[in-house]
């Protein structure tokens, strides 16, 4: 059986772009890869969810201090925007790695989309495009909704927009892409838990690696993603273990080259 795995890099987070994102950058050159980064693009307002999330517990116990930082804390509360560090955003372009859209605000997302119409769908979807558009001078080709929060509309709503594919499932097994009923668009979902998810549930760095490398082994595709406000700066060795090994058993493809082997006519 032939076996591809492929990183996926969330950037949710003022603080995942500015320290979490190079750190990606210096591993993918170490390593000799590419991968896929969706952003957000307007504010960060991460600490207001951490704030008033029910999931308090599971968000200590990675070390919300560690994570974030002092100053992301703190300014999130406020709103930091993405837009003050266009050099890193044009760092992963110009590093030949694949950059698309996770939205505008994360928080604001996760907490309306689900209340939203379609064509308040549309707009909150739109707006991000806007803003990316004016940061990197391209129009993205592909969308993950925050938190994996994805309705009817959501689909509708990316079809409608041009998008190539998108990335709003999670599921067990083999990462199968798939067309859903509601939209053209191609899915290409993550079937790996989080490093960050597995520390919080108390494993050891060796017993996440064994379960990462057991999913690449026994899948023909494997999609791995984390959240650059943490593996890159709190697990960053177990990070490269992770990669490295991952290497050993499979072949790394982008999220890119995933949709154009599904779809070799677009």
């Amino acid at each position: 059986m032939e076996r591809n795995f492929a990183i996926r890099v969330d950037i949710d987070t003022v603080k995942g772009l500015v320290d979490g994102v190079p750190r990606v950058l210096d591993l993918c050159e170490d390593l000799g890869i590419r991968t896929t980064f969706f952003s957000c693009v307007g504010r960060d307002t991460a600490a207001r969810a951490f704030l008033r999330s029910p999931r308090i517990a599971r968000h200590a116990a990675v070390n919300p201090l560690r994570k974030y930082g002092l100053g992301e804390i703190v300014g999130s509360l406020k709103g930091l925007r993405f837009a003050d560090h266009t050099d890193i955003f044009r760092r992963i372009k110009d590093s030949d790695h694949e950059i698309e859209l996770h939205g505008y605000d994360h928080v604001e997302w996760v907490n309306h989309i689900r209340k939203c119409d379609a064509e308040g769908t549309e707009r909150m979807i739109s707006r991000g495009i806007e803003e990316f558009e004016r940061i990197l001078g391209s129009r993205p080709r592909a969308f993950a909704s925050p938190a994996f929060e994805v309705t009817s509309h959501v689909l509708k709503a990316e079809e409608k927009l041009g998008f190539r594919y998108a990335g709003d499932y999670r599921v067990e097994g083999d990462c199968i892409p798939f067309r859903p009923d509601d939209s053209g668009v191609l899915q290409i979902p993550v079937n790996a838990p989080l490093i960050e998810d597995l520390v919080a549930r108390g494993l050891s760095g060796g017993e996440i690696l064994n379960l990462l490398a057991d999913l690449v082994r026994n899948n023909s595709l494997t999609v791995i993603y984390i959240h650059a406000c943490y593996e890159p700066r709190v697990q960053r060795d177990l990070l490269r273990t992770v990669v490295s090994t991952c290497m050993e058993e499979a072949e790394p493809l982008t999220l890119g080259e995933v949709f154009r082997s599904w779809s070799p006519s677009e």
